[in-house]
């Protein structure tokens, strides 16, 4: 090895880059010099590839609703009705929520008669990427609700319910967690003004 080689395979190992070793050609004695074959070494095997899952069901959830059980409203300010999860990443709380709103049900109380209402999760798009917040459903009936008692209530299904907090929920005959709420005629104007 002559001196300016030797400082330039220094130079590129001090430069971190490794050195790969000359191919070495095989030739029969006398054959012409398009017939020298070239042992290039075998390729490294690429790593294997996971595949991407979806976000996995959660057996159980941490999950809340409004309004509260026992609030009240007339029916100019009808409550806003909602489902969320808390706890858990936006995308895996989406999916609880999508598992169970087939089992969220708006009833009258204590009749337990259904009410018309179609369950709208919100779509991951309307999150930002990073944001740590409850993934939600809004229910909403199909007409305005007329004054009465009514509860917003989850029937047990393919997701285990874990109240945030129970004050703010009452169990049901069917074992439905739900949170009771009253709607009033709205006061007329001249009263509200007194």
């Amino acid at each position: 090895m002559n001196r300016t080689t030797h400082f330039m395979f220094l130079a590129l190992l001090v430069a971190g880059c490794s050195v790969r070793p000359e191919p070495t050609t095989t030739s029969a004695p006398g054959a012409p010099a398009s017939a020298v074959e070239t042992e290039k070494p075998a390729p490294e095997p690429l790593p294997a590839l996971r595949p991407i899952e979806e976000e996995t069901l959660l057996s159980s959830v941490s999950f809340w609703m409004t309004p509260h059980d026992h609030s009240s409203h007339d029916t100019r300010g009808a409550p806003q009705m909602v489902v969320g999860v808390r706890g858990v990443p936006v995308r895996q709380g989406i999916r609880a929520l999508r598992a169970i709103a087939g089992d969220v049900r708006l009833l009258t109380w204590p009749e337990l008669t259904p009410v018309d209402a179609k369950v709208e999760v919100v779509a991951a798009e309307a999150y930002e990427p990073t944001a740590e917040v409850d993934a939600t459903a809004a229910v909403h009936p199909v007409a305005p609700l007329a004054p009465g008692a009514y509860v917003l209530a989850v029937r047990p299904g393919a997701v285990k319910l874990v109240p945030v907090s129970r004050t703010d929920l009452a169990t049901l005959p069917d074992g439905s967690l739900g949170a009771r709420f009253e709607v009033r005629a709205a006061a007329p104007d001249s009263e509200r003004s007194k």
